[in-house]
Order: C-alpha cells, then sequence, then structure tokens
C-alpha cells in the first residue's frame, strides 16, 4: 500500500466534510456567485441537507425548495443534488448533476402542478389555458455551446390534466392529453400518444441541435364537443377530407 497516498486522500476527505457541514447560507453565497442572477433567501440546514424559503432566477422564483446534496459525486468531479419543492397540487422532485465541463443533466422529475402556478413561477401573469401538469420519470441532458445551450436527450412521459380554455366564460373544457418526450436521430420530439375529451389530437413538436424547431399537429372535435369549440377550430381555415385542422409551424429559439 502507499501510504503517501492516504496523506491527501484524507486531507481531501475532511475538506469535503466540512464543506458539506457549512452552514446554508455559506454555501448559498458561493452558488449565488457563481451563478449570477441567481438569489436564495430565507435559508436553514446545511449545505448537505437544507432549504430556502424562496429562490429567484431573472423572472422565476420558485418557494419552500428543498435540497440534498450527494458527497461521494464530488469526488468524481461532479455536483449531484436532489430538489423538491412544493405545488399547489402537491410537489415536484429532481435529481440534478453537473459536471466539471459544464454538462447539465436533469433526471428522475416527478409530480404535478396546475399551468396556472408554472406561469406565474415563470414570470408570466396569465396563460389562456389552465389544467394540471404532471410529469413521470421526465429527464434531459443539456450541454453548453457558445453563448447558448444544445439540449441533447429528453425522455419521459407529460400529461397535462382537465385542460381548460379560459378566454371565453364559462371555460371551454378541453380534456387529457399525454405525450412522450425521446431523442430520435438527434432531434427531441414531444410526441402526442393519447387525447381524451372533447378534442383529438395527434402529432409531434421537434427540436435539432441548432435549436430549430417545428410543430407538427392536427386537431378535430369529437361527437358531442362544444359548439364554441368547434367555432375555434373553424377560425383556423379548412379542415381535411377527415375532419381534421392541420397544425404547421418552423421557427428558431435561437
Amino acid at each position: 500500500m502507499n501510504y503517501r497516498l492516504l496523506i491527501p486522500a484524507g486531507l481531501l476527505s475532511m475538506l469535503v466534510g466540512l464543506v458539506l457541514w457549512l452552514p446554508a447560507s455559506v454555501a448559498a453565497g458561493w452558488i449565488e456567485r457563481a451563478v449570477p442572477g441567481l438569489n436564495l433567501s430565507g435559508l436553514g440546514g446545511s449545505a448537505i441537507n437544507g432549504r430556502a424559503a424562496l429562490v429567484t432566477y431573472q423572472n422565476a422564483a420558485l418557494e419552500d425548495v428543498g435540497w440534498t446534496l450527494h458527497p461521494l459525486a464530488l469526488l468524481t468531479g461532479r455536483v449531484k443534488v436532489s430538489l423538491q419543492t412544493g405545488t399547489d397540487t402537491g410537489q415536484l422532485s429532481a435529481d440534478l448533476v453537473r459536471s466539471l465541463g459544464g454538462q447539465v443533466r436533469v433526471s428522475s422529475v416527478n409530480g404535478s402542478a396546475s399551468l396556472a402556478t408554472l406561469a406565474a413561477h415563470a414570470g408570466y401573469r396569465f396563460l389562456p389555458t389552465d389544467g394540471v401538469l404532471r410529469l413521470f420519470d421526465v429527464s434531459a441532458e443539456v450541454e453548453p455551446a457558445g453563448d447558448t445551450a444544445r439540449l441533447n436527450q429528453v425522455a419521459g412521459t407529460v400529461v397535462l390534466d382537465d385542460s381548460h380554455w379560459l378566454l371565453v366564460r364559462p371555460p371551454i373544457a378541453l380534456g387529457r392529453f399525454e405525450a412522450i418526450l425521446e431523442t430520435r436521430d438527434e432531434k427531441n420530439r414531444l410526441r402526442v400518444v393519447e387525447s381524451d375529451g372533447p378534442i383529438a389530437v395527434e402529432g409531434m413538436a421537434e427540436l435539432d441541435p441548432g435549436n430549430n424547431y417545428s410543430l407538427d399537429m392536427k386537431l378535430r372535435p369529437r361527437s358531442g364537443a362544444d359548439a364554441r369549440l368547434q367555432k375555434m377550430l373553424g377560425q383556423m381555415g379548412r379542415p381535411d377530407a377527415s375532419g381534421w385542422y392541420p397544425v404547421r409551424e418552423r421557427g428558431s429559439l435561437q
């Protein structure tokens, strides 16, 4: 055994241990300096297991955010933290890993929240659609690419329950929609696999490595749908021979 290696290994372990048990406020100060625009307040606990009453970044805000740091990941040059936050319908949880190269992987995203709550956290005062968004084992990998970021891999299931169109009174029920997140041929895709309610939806949205997106979907009212919904769809133009209204769009997120 090379005993000379035991001294630096022991010192490293001691240093990591000291950092992990620092007060959350000290660790938060380091994080805020590393991420301009990020602010954590109402802190409690330690660096390894703490909680913030409020986390803000640019126009987005989250309340009552808890974290658990995984110390063994630090020894491999990565930072891994498990996050939890309460929502109006329960909670959201996720694991976040950041490598030395700046690559970020978010995995095991599970939970639910209303669209209204998510919009408010993102800084939007109003969305024309409401419902409950449910996430099941969602993951995403983000890699820095110059002044922007590139989404490399996505996976998981997204469900929108009890959705309504809010721009009329009373609101128009839209139903339940389920979509799969997947990556095929270097394109990240959201593909609708099920729709249940007054409107049928089929198709997908794609994002390529250059952050160019495409939307190729189609909508059709089901029998017994609200007459106002049929009128709204009619404003999109003429349906095809099967009664579907196409929705196609191309653009860039840059």
